[in-house]
């Protein structure tokens, strides 16, 4: 599903996306990143449908200032899958993935672990088969090592009440996007709740 049409659903169904801007070339962006007051630094994307990890293919990049957004969009130009550019907010917490799946065998399910690469390196993700319920929920959140957080550790503790309300709100996806995968990695959660980072929909 395109990008934009994506992220305008998300927004409208309430699911807390993280502060940014978009467009399709560099005047675009930048009239949207004054409207929306955005200031650096803050990362550059590059995203596209057939684009599956932007960091190894230099599509993320952070920016210091106006002026170094001009060099590095010209930059990530050159790779024609690029059909939309984000500049996003900074933003620091703990990194969780919550994803959704639409599967012939398990039916609608929802995900959850700690989020970034820690998926790939730790493969420590719940599922829950919907329809989901407060107890699935925390079920689900404190059988991964990211439940640690939401009890406390090291000095950090997560409100538990946002995420649970973010994994109920994602069941809801299934009814209003057509998708087999749903990704939102990461989600940074921080002292505001978690903000949805990255999203891909297959």
């Amino acid at each position: 599903m395109d990008f934009n049409k994506t992220e305008d659903l998300l927004t409208k169904h309430g699911f807390p996306l993280i502060q940014s801007a978009r467009g399709c070339n560099l005047k675009s962006l930048t009239k949207d990143i004054e409207r929306k007051n955005l200031k650096p630094p803050f990362f550059l994307k590059g995203y596209g449908r057939e684009i599956l990890h932007k960091t190894e293919l230099g599509l993320v990049q952070q920016v210091q200032t106006m002026e170094e957004l001009e060099k590095k969009l010209n930059l990530m130009r050159k790779n024609k899958k690029v059909e939309t550019f984000i500049a996003q907010e900074k933003k620091e917490g703990i990194e969780l993935m919550v994803g959704a799946l639409n599967d012939s065998i398990f039916g609608r399910s929802v995900l959850f672990g700690l989020g970034g690469i820690s998926v790939e390196l730790y493969h420590d993700v719940s599922i829950g088969i919907a329809p989901l319920n407060q107890e699935i929920v925390k079920k689900m959140v404190f059988e991964t090592k990211a439940g640690a957080f939401f009890n406390g550790f090291r000095g950090i503790k997560l409100e538990y009440s946002k995420i649970e309300e973010l994994l109920l709100k994602t069941e809801n996806a299934f009814d209003f996007l057509n998708f087999k995968t749903l990704d939102f990695n990461p989600v940074i959660f921080g002292k505001d709740g978690p903000a949805i980072v990255d999203f891909r929909v297959v």
